[in-house]
Parts: structure tokens; C-alpha cells; sequence
């Protein structure tokens, strides 16, 4: 918890996140865990996004209605991230550097959040293929942000919802982006899958540990 808590304070120092101007009404509900004999909890943790948030985004009691921009998600996933799981992120940093440290990891985990169903496959794959030179993280959260706005909007116009993304397929997305960002190659070794699975599942609690790691390990034997 201590390496990411320390990514955390030097991501606040160094960069100058305009976190409610990011949003741009992109209203992802973070719901809280409430007491399992309570009948609106049932309800929420019944809905299809609530499985991610529940435990990353819940500071307190009740249901809330905070929208789930980048600096936000990174934040409550620092606090809510467990020894093992911040050990995991710091020996990912060791094996592939820079492009590899929790920032830039996390922000494919917000995309798949917020975005699935929204954003194209070939938009994450460019950001990247571009992030992994360019190294701004903010400028491709703007650049999502937007296309997100522009998707919803086209959406409302045509009375088409969003759809349904199963949490498993958020957590594919997430590591495409990751693979091809800090890693560069859609190729990993046992070790990075070892990790990922740990780095996931801290980031998405709602989705059982051996479907995670299924996900990851299929990646391995699909590299050889």
C-alpha cells in the first residue's frame, strides 16, 4: 500500500489535475456497500457497474452519486489497494519502467470503466501506442473525455442506451491497453501475468479472483 500511496502523493505534486473539469458530465455512479439485509443494497449491487465501484469507490455508508473521474478513481484505488497488490504494482514498474507505473496503468482501468461501450477498440489502441512515447497521461484522459461526450451524445439523439458491458470484458480492455502501453507487445510472460492478476483484481474486487486470473493466463499460453 505504501508504493502506491507514495505514486499517488508524487501524481498530485507534479501534475496539475483539473479533476472536475475532466469529468464533463460523464455520470458513472459510485455506490456504496450497504448491509446485505437491506433491500436497496440488493438492488444496487445488482447493477451491471456496481461490481467494479462498490469497494474502490466507498468511504462511507449509504449509496452515492459522485461522478468517477480519473484523479478520483486513482485515489480510492490507492486506498483501497491491498500489500500484495501494491508489492505487484511496484515490481511491474521494475520490469518495464516508466510507462509501467500506476498511472499509467490505472487510466486503462478508468477507460474500460467508464468508457466500455462507448469507446472504440482502435481509439484505445491508439492512445497507447501514443501514450507509451508521449508519456502525458492528461492530455489522453481530455482526449477520452471527449470522445465519450461525443458517443453519449449521439446515443441521446437516437434514444439508444448505452450497452451492457459484462465486467469480465471491461477487465479484457483494461489489459489491452496496459499490454500495449507498458508493455508494448500484446506477448506476456508468466511473471506479468502473476502480477496482473493481482494489480486486477485490486482494481475490480466485484469480479472473482480465478475469472481474473483465467483472463490473464489465456494471454500467456496465446503468446507462446
Amino acid at each position: 500500500m505504501g508504493f502506491l500511496r507514495n505514486q499517488c502523493y508524487q501524481l498530485q505534486k507534479r501534475v496539475a489535475f483539473p479533476a472536475r473539469s475532466w469529468t464533463r458530465r460523464l455520470a458513472t455512479v459510485a455506490y456504496m456497500e450497504n448491509s446485505s439485509s437491506n433491500p436497496v443494497a440488493k438492488l444496487v449491487s445488482s447493477l451491471p457497474i456496481v461490481g467494479l465501484f462498490m469497494r474502490i469507490l466507498s468511504d462511507e455508508g449509504g449509496i452515492g452519486g459522485d461522478r468517477v473521474d480519473f484523479p478520483d478513481f486513482y485515489t480510492r484505488v490507492q486506498k483501497r489497494c491491498p500489500e500484495d497488490a501494491s508489492g505487484a504494482f511496484a515490481r511491474f514498474v521494475e520490469r518495464h519502467g516508466k510507462v509501467a507505473k500506476p498511472m499509467f496503468v490505472l487510466v486503462w482501468c478508468w477507460v474500460a470503466a467508464v468508457g466500455a461501450g462507448l469507446l472504440k477498440s482502435e481509439d484505445i489502441a491508439m492512445a497507447a501506442s501514443r501514450l507509451r512515447v508521449s508519456y502525458d497521461v492528461q492530455y489522453e484522459v481530455d482526449c477520452f473525455g471527449l470522445l465519450m461526450d461525443e458517443a453519449l451524445q449521439k446515443r441521446r439523439k437516437s434514444n439508444s442506451p448505452v450497452p451492457d458491458v459484462p465486467m469480465i470484458t471491461r477487465i479484457d480492455k483494461a489489459l489491452d491497453g496496459i499490454c500495449a502501453c507498458s508493455i508494448g507487445t500484446k506477448k506476456i510472460s508468466k511473471e506479468d501475468a502473476e502480477l496482473l492478476s493481482k494489480m486486477m483484481s485490486a482494481v475490480f474486487p466485484g469480479v472473482p479472483a480465478r475469472e481474473i486470473d483465467e483472463l490473464v493466463e489465456a494471454r500467456v499460453s496465446s503468446a507462446s
